[in-house]
């Protein structure tokens, strides 16, 4: 999210294997809720889907529709299988989950582009490990969190402050 925020990317947080959800504990679902309404809070626009059952893909194929787009997230967590269910004329390889642990497996290992049509096309990627930001200068990190931008320069050391160890730290505080 940092990422698109210095990019200025407009970022679409998707909630896969919903289809899952009512079996989760309580306890697990309202931790998703409260997370989940967190990033609401913060202006970022999200989305519930299964490819497994079909929730949120109408939503979410008109969100990608006239753009390009990049599925980026952790090995696993069903973009292949999303976009395959997105898009029936589009199938690229997948497996099935690890009846042992339950998780997804890491399938995809190179960026695909996929055409949709003359105005949407979609990058697969895949699962990421590690993700490092580029072109970010450290003393601008904090201004690529929603959260923290209408606080800076608010510090007792202005914007001195790495919001670390600082006392008067508006950001910590």
């Amino acid at each position: 999210l940092v990422q698109a925020e210095a990019c200025g990317l407009k970022a679409l947080i998707c909630f896969t294997k919903f289809d899952l959800f009512d079996s989760l504990p309580v306890r697990f679902q309202q931790e998703f809720l409260t997370q989940a309404g967190n990033y609401h809070r913060l202006g970022y626009e999200t989305i519930q889907t299964s490819s497994l059952v079909g929730i949120g893909l109408n939503e979410l194929k008109q969100h990608l529709s006239a753009n390009s787009s990049i599925f980026l997230g952790k090995s696993g967590v069903g973009k292949t299988s999303l976009l395959n269910g997105l898009f029936h004329g589009i199938q690229q390889r997948t497996n099935a989950v690890n009846p042992v642990t339950g998780k997804g497996r890491h399938t995809t290992t190179t960026l695909n582009l996929l055409s949709v049509d003359a105005k949407t096309n979609v990058i697969d990627t895949p699962g990421t490990r590690e993700f490092g930001l580029w072109d970010v200068v450290a003393d601008e990190l904090a201004g690529f969190f929603p959260e923290m931008e209408p606080l800076l320069g608010k510090c007792k050391f202005r914007l001195d402050c790495l919001h670390d160890e600082e006392p008067g730290c508006a950001i910590r505080s």
